[in-house]
């Protein structure tokens, strides 16, 4: 009978768990007139309904945003 060697290879166990920046002002830039929302690889800022996004940076949504009455036309 042949001689087996079997060998067992070690792979590190990555955390499935995902960590929500939104539970953590924190962790967020999110204005406080912004809602944050979690994503799978991040989170996103979106101003609250009655105010608007003055930041013109389309990636950092939500960052500053101001009422309709702090709105000069």
């Amino acid at each position: 009978m042949p001689l087996r060697l079997l060998y067992k290879r070690y792979l590190p166990k990555i955390s499935t768990h995902l960590y929500n920046e939104c539970q953590d002002p924190k962790a967020n830039d999110c204005d406080k007139n912004a809602d944050c929302i979690d994503t799978d690889d991040g989170y996103v800022c979106q101003c609250k309904t009655g105010f608007f996004d003055e930041n013109n940076d389309p990636i950092k949504t939500g960052r500053v945003c101001i009422g309709e009455s702090q709105l000069n036309f």
